[in-house]
């Protein structure tokens, strides 16, 4: 398990990559970027907790990690494969921090197991951040 403490603002690319034994990430406050394949392949990674309203994801920082069953995130954006490949990813919470929230349409590409997203804010929200062609049409729990 890691918990980065709030003194931490970056995670460099490739930081944790590969780290079969992470099960657990939180970073509660504090860290606003995190690079491209940051904790790529960390396959025993079951969940993640993000919730800087300010962050933002680079390329792939998650892909596959393929045990990452929860996610509960606050980030402006969300580019190319963040989560992609991520097999087992069941459950979403999305807390939106930034009023411009951008989620990439293949932000979770390969991620066919996912059954309920939590989005904080409203449906017409939703479709301002993922457009009408949303990958997760039935499965968006709106709490506001």
């Amino acid at each position: 398990k890691v918990v980065i403490p709030k003194t931490v603002s970056y995670i460099g690319e490739d930081a944790f990559r590969e780290c079969v034994d992470l099960e657990e990430f939180t970073a509660r406050d504090g860290v606003g970027e995190i690079e491209s394949c940051a904790f790529a392949y960390c396959t025993s990674l079951k969940e993640v907790v993000l919730l800087n309203p300010r962050g933002y994801l680079g390329d792939s920082v998650f892909y596959g990690c393929t045990a990452l069953e929860r996610v509960d995130i606050a980030a402006y954006s969300f580019s190319y494969g963040t989560f992609s490949y991520c097999t087992s990813l069941k459950e979403i919470t999305i807390r939106r921090g930034w009023w411009q929230m951008i989620i990439s349409a293949d932000s979770f590409y390969g991620c066919e197991n996912i059954t309920t997203v939590y989005f904080d804010g409203t449906e017409r929200q939703w479709r301002y951040v993922l457009g009408d062609k949303s990958i997760f049409d039935g499965k968006v729990i709106f709490l506001k």
